[in-house]
């Protein structure tokens, strides 16, 4: 679930000090784990990448070995 600008801005307490700078961040419970699940969406997404990146590449281009070439270790 992707999180819009408005929820997020919605539900984010900041404590700032006394001259005005933000020192922390305050998340409800409910969007801590909207936030967990966007990172693990990302990381996803990420990963997924780095595979058609590598499958792009082929076979060769990443090191893989022919089945011919290891089938009597096999």
């Amino acid at each position: 679930m992707t999180m819009t600008p408005e929820e997020l801005t919605k539900s984010v307490q900041f404590i700032v000090d006394g001259e005005g700078s933000i020192t922390s961040v305050v998340l409800s419970p409910v969007m801590w784990h909207k936030v967990l699940e966007a990172l693990d969406d990302a990381e996803v997404h990420e990963m997924v990448a780095m595979l058609n990146e590598r499958m792009n590449v082929g076979p060769l281009g990443v090191g893989a070995l022919r089945f011919n070439d290891v089938e009597e270790y096999a």
